[in-house]
């Protein structure tokens, strides 16, 4: 939930917010969010492509950060 709105998520959507929640405040590489979440054979931009979908989702203020060449990270 946020905001008092309950928010629908996928297995794999979850996953990545689960993620990025544990490692609150440290950024999350793809190749990491891959090998944790994503079988074998997933493209890279496919994470890229789960945290729009997140980020939609979530709303805002925007709690999802990129950091250019290196990953993501949750705003704390």
């Amino acid at each position: 939930m946020r905001a008092g709105r309950e928010i629908d998520l996928t297995g794999r959507e979850a996953a990545l917010l689960e993620l990025l929640l544990r490692e609150s405040g440290r950024v999350i590489t793809r190749d990491r969010a891959l090998d944790e979440i994503w079988d074998d054979g997933a493209e890279p931009n496919v994470v890229d492509r789960y945290v729009t979908r997140l980020r939609r989702k979530l709303g805002d203020p925007p709690l999802i950060r990129t950091v250019r060449g290196s990953g993501f990270t949750l705003r704390a």
